[in-house]
């Protein structure tokens, strides 16, 4: 079902992708120069409802972090955007030799994409994204296992690839609420490397999967700044199937600040 949901989806997209070339070929002499850059500050977080359970390991679906985001935007060809940035949690928890340890992580994130526009009406438009975004989280647990500390290092490495298509509608010319749908393939790589006394181990737990997310937001301007908020709900399918609730929030910086 959802490989068919993929199908129909990629030719909506193509349909769309070119029926608009095909109108900014017929209408590209009126701005022949159309590209302008720009820049925004992003913050995300992420976390799985409850832990994965992956090979009788538990491990927790958690990214986020604040950074920032350049975009080259062309008035016939899209917006191609990368971004970086990092992030500290002060609450992360993973198994080791059966043992629940806890502690702070922090990390660094990059990604890159592509985002078009379609105008449908003079309230309405669609919009088309694909991109790729990589989590790389680390931190020192430790727990008590028959009265022994156990500590051990965590790293995490999470990787999402994402495509979806939304509805945006305009309220006024500064606000809009928007919803859409897609697919995301990730990847969850996570190692602990511990010690209990003289006992050293290293564990880990790999997974992968290919699921479908909906989400919702709202653009607004907050003191002539543009902001726009996204809550995004999706499942994750390992030897368990747990919800994912996603945020993104944006701010989009004037030119004068950085140009």
């Amino acid at each position: 079902m959802s490989n068919n949901l993929l199908r129909v989806f990629t030719k909506c997209i193509l349909l769309l992708f070119f029926s608009d070339l095909l109108w900014a070929k017929q209408y590209q002499s009126h701005d022949s120069s159309g590209l302008a850059l720009g820049a925004k500050l992003i913050a995300n977080y992420a976390k799985s409802a409850q832990a994965l359970q992956i090979d009788g390991k538990t491990a927790t679906f958690k990214t986020g972090g604040a950074g920032l985001r350049l975009e080259a935007d062309h008035s016939c060809w899209g917006r191609f955007f990368v971004s970086a940035g990092g992030g500290y949690s002060p609450s992360e928890q993973a198994s080791f030799l059966s043992v629940t340890l806890s502690g702070s992580a922090d990390g660094t994130f990059y990604g890159f994409g592509y985002e078009r526009d379609f105008k449908l009406s003079p309230r309405w438009d669609a919009e088309f994204v694909a991109d790729y975004v990589a989590y790389d989280l680390s931190g020192d647990l430790s727990g008590s296992y028959n009265d022994r500390q156990v500590d051990a290092e965590i790293t995490t490495d999470t990787t999402q690839q994402e495509i979806s298509l939304g509805l945006r509608y305009s309220l006024t010319e500064t606000t809009s609420v928007y919803f859409g749908g897609g697919s995301t393939d990730w990847t969850l790589d996570a190692i602990a490397d511990g010690t209990s006394g003289a006992i050293r181990a290293t564990t880990e737990a790999l997974a992968d999967g290919s699921d479908m997310f909906k989400f919702i937001g709202v653009r607004f301007d907050f003191w002539d700044i543009p902001v726009s908020v996204t809550l995004k709900r999706s499942k994750l399918s390992v030897d368990n199937e747990v919800d994912l609730n996603t945020i993104d929030i944006d701010l989009t910086l004037s030119r004068n600040l950085w140009f």
